[in-house]
C-alpha cells in the first residue's frame, strides 16, 4: 500500500520516466535517420553499409534502457483483496463486444421509441488492459490501464493516476463517480450481447414480427445499450456506451461497492 504522502512521489517517477524515455525514443529515431541518410547519399554503399550497422547497435547498446517508476505492495493485504473486484469489473467491461466514448455526452438520449440511429453518436476508441507493467510503471501486482481521449488511466489498488504526454496526476478513488443507466439506439449491426427490444424500417416504423416482409426498406434492430458514465473531475469525464448492459452494470456496481469498502 502507498502512503498517501508516496503519491507525489510516484507521480514525479512517472513524470521522469515519461520524459526520459521520450529523450531515448528520440535518439534512437535521429539515430536511424542518420544512417539511412548515408545510405542514400553515400557512394560506397557496401562499406558505409557495414559502418552503418555498426555505430546503430553500438547507439542501442550505449543508451540506457527506459526508466520505470515502481510501486510495490503487499500482495498478501486486504487491500489487494478488495482491489479484485475493481479488476472483475472491468473485465465485465472488455467483455462487451461493442464499447466505445462518446465524445459529446448531450448526444445521448433515453427515447424507448423513435430512437436514433447509433451510428450518429460521435465515438472515439476505448482500450482497457489488465498488467503489470507499462512503459512507464511497474508493479508487483496486476492494475488496469485504460486509454481514452488520449490519455491513459492507471488503477492502481488505492489511487487513479492520469497520463496525458509527459505529465502526470492522481485521484482517489472516493473523488470520483461511477453511474449507469440504460439506453435506446437503432444499431448499425446486432451483435450477440446486445439486448434487441424491437425492429423498425428505415422510415422508423415499428414492425412486431422482425420476420414480416414489407416494402419500405430493410429492418433494422433497436436496441438497449449501457451506457457508462465515470466523472474523475469538474472538466474531465468518460462517458462510454456498451453492448451489453448488465456488463456495463457490473463495472459500475463493481467499482462504487470498492469505494465504500
Amino acid at each position: 500500500m502507498i502512503d498517501v504522502n508516496d503519491y507525489e512521489d510516484v507521480r514525479e517517477k512517472i513524470n521522469t520516466a515519461l520524459s526520459f524515455n521520450a529523450i531515448i525514443l528520440a535518439v534512437r529515431i535521429i539515430t536511424l535517420l542518420c544512417i539511412v541518410a548515408g545510405l542514400v547519399i553515400t557512394t560506397s554503399v557496401s562499406e558505409f553499409g557495414i559502418v552503418a550497422v555498426v555505430v546503430f547497435f553500438a547507439v542501442q547498446f550505449f543508451i540506457p534502457k527506459r526508466k520505470l517508476a515502481v510501486v510495490e505492495y503487499d500482495v498478501g493485504s486486504q487491500n489487494i483483496e478488495k482491489f479484485d473486484s475493481v479488476k472483475s469489473g472491468f473485465i465485465s467491461l472488455i467483455a462487451n463486444q461493442f464499447i466505445a466514448c462518446v465524445d459529446d455526452p448531450s448526444e445521448i438520449t433515453q427515447a424507448k421509441f423513435g430512437a436514433p440511429p447509433i451510428e450518429k453518436l460521435k465515438l472515439s476508441d476505448f482500450s482497457c488492459q489488465i498488467v503489470s507493467s507499462t512503459r512507464y510503471l511497474q508493479s508487483n501486482t496486476t492494475f488496469v490501464v485504460v486509454r481514452a481521449k488520449r490519455m491513459s488511466f492507471i488503477f492502481l489498488p488505492d489511487v487513479v493516476f492520469m497520463v496525458m504526454g509527459r505529465k502526470s496526476a492522481y485521484l482517489d478513488y472516493r473523488t470520483i463517480s461511477f453511474g449507469y443507466s440504460d439506453v435506446t439506439y437503432v444499431a448499425h449491426g446486432e451483435t450477440d450481447d446486445t439486448t434487441v427490444l424491437y425492429h423498425v424500417t428505415r422510415y422508423n416504423e415499428k414492425i412486431d414480427n422482425p420476420d414480416k416482409k414489407f416494402k419500405n426498406g430493410s429492418q433494422k434492430p433497436v436496441c438497449e445499450y449501457g451506457f457508462v458514465k465515470i466523472i474523475l473531475l469538474d472538466n474531465l469525464r468518460l462517458d462510454l456506451i456498451c453492448s451489453n448492459r448488465e456488463n456495463a452494470k457490473h463495472f459500475v456496481d463493481s467499482l462504487n461497492q470498492f469505494k465504500v469498502i
